[in-house]
């Protein structure tokens, strides 16, 4: 078979059954049967482009086919391919990690904000629930004065998330721990570093869709993302109130010269998610910020 000729194999076979929106869906098919086969090629678009005559061998029709076949299974093509692009970096993801969303960028761009916006010299920043590590590695690697804690409660999620700090050369910035929220490890972390002449960021991607939603979501995220990173209790608030009381009864203790918290969450939880946080911190300053769907995404805390 040669290129043109697997594109269009696979093509119908990849192409959505029900399509919502014509204008934005009509290729997905070709789209998707192109990325999989650069990854089989290892070649880039243009070269597929413009090489459509050439034959693959009997190895690589079979991986195509393969793969294809997984990806009709709906297996997210970031597992297939073993990797995903988050805010202009590769991570290698899998079945312990979350993949990666576009919506969390806004999550980078408010905590780069934050610390180019402040005079002091060495921000530290807390990453609950690194999954693959893609908050804290790019925070790492944009803030290279940054000292970074990512936490996760997977073994197997950190061991990604190391993985990626050393193909990112960045590991020996970034401690990694095995923690649930403000356990004691992290807690320790954050008087052990805390000065009045630091700020510290933290950074929470919790898991926040109702259980409800199971019913909802795509089977691509419903039968392959790990469960324990995307659901969280009736509401989807309850690990998100869990950190935030937690946070609340302690902060005073800790001698920074500001504290901010960035929390991503579920547009419709807005009102719910303002309500407890002025009642758990009644003075603080609180941000509501867009993605780049224009739907409020990001909750900036400013406790002081």
């Amino acid at each position: 078979m040669t290129i043109q000729q697997c594109l269009m194999w696979a093509k119908p076979q990849l192409q959505p059954k029900h399509i919502t929106c014509p204008s934005t869906e009509k290729d997905i098919g070709m789209f998707e049967a192109t990325v999989l086969l650069r990854y089989v090629l290892q070649k880039d678009e243009l070269w597929i482009a413009t090489n459509s005559s050439f034959r693959l061998t009997t190895k690589q029709i079979n991986t195509f086919k393969k793969i294809v076949h997984l990806r009709t299974k709906h297996k997210p093509i970031a597992y297939i391919l073993g990797e995903k692009e988050f805010y202009g970096y590769l991570f290698s993801v899998n079945k312990s990690t979350l993949i990666p969303r576009p919506e969390t960028e806004t999550l980078i761009d408010s905590a780069i904000e934050i610390i180019s916006q402040s005079h002091l010299s060495e921000p530290l920043v807390w990453d609950i629930g690194t999954g693959s590590g893609a908050i804290a590695i790019t925070l790492a690697k944009k803030i290279p004065r940054a000292q970074i804690l990512a936490t996760d409660t997977s073994k197997r999620a950190l061991q990604t998330a190391q993985k990626n700090a050393t193909s990112h050369q960045i590991q020996s910035r970034i401690t990694f721990l095995q923690q649930n929220l403000l356990q004691p490890k992290a807690y320790k972390w954050l008087l052990a570093h805390q000065s009045s002449d630091k700020q510290v960021i933290i950074c929470a991607n919790l898991p926040y869709l109702p259980e409800s939603d199971k019913t909802k979501l795509a089977p691509d995220i419903t039968e392959y993302e790990p469960k324990s990173a995307l659901y969280s209790g009736k509401d989807g608030l309850a690990l998100i109130f869990r950190l935030l009381g937690q946070i609340a009864r302690h902060y005073n203790e800790w001698k920074y010269d500001s504290i901010y918290i960035l929390l991503e969450f579920d547009p419709p939880q807005i009102t719910q998610l303002y309500a407890q946080i002025k009642k758990l911190f009644p003075k603080a300053t609180i941000t509501f910020k867009q993605d780049l769907a224009k739907r409020d995404r990001i909750c900036l805390i400013q406790l002081f």
